[in-house]
């Protein structure tokens, strides 16, 4: 009799780990699952940073397009000063043309002035 007893002792001990181990075994169903839906939304960020990265400027880009940049400025500077030198030398042109003009116009209607008196 002592030996069913402990027999039946035994496999309450048995059913009582056996229902232990099933609900560790639940628990860790749940606990994996949340961990993977946490790594879900990990990875979903890692992603989102990996789409961003592709769309940002690299440093050899943005260094060959100053260099680009810096030419194209420095050359159109050169322009802009070689168009106001040649500005300022046709206006120079043209104030002395506006004399040239002035001076003769007045040496015409002198001579028209005289003229009419001598004839």
């Amino acid at each position: 009799m002592d030996y069913d007893a402990r027999i039946r002792d035994l496999e309450r001990q048995l059913a009582a780990l056996s229902e232990r181990v099933h609900a560790s075994n639940e628990a860790i169903g749940v606990a994996r699952a949340a961990t993977d839906k946490r790594f879900d939304s990990v990875n979903e960020f890692r992603g989102q940073l990996s789409d961003q990265q592709k769309t940002l400027v690299t440093r050899d880009a943005l260094d060959s397009f100053s260099r680009e940049y810096r030419s194209a400025h420095e050359a159109l500077s050169q322009q802009v000063s070689a168009n106001a030198s040649r500005l300022a030398n046709i206006e120079g042109r043209m104030l002395a043309y506006g004399g040239i003009v002035t001076v003769v116009s007045l040496a015409l209607t002198v001579i028209l002035h005289f003229w009419k008196s001598i004839v």
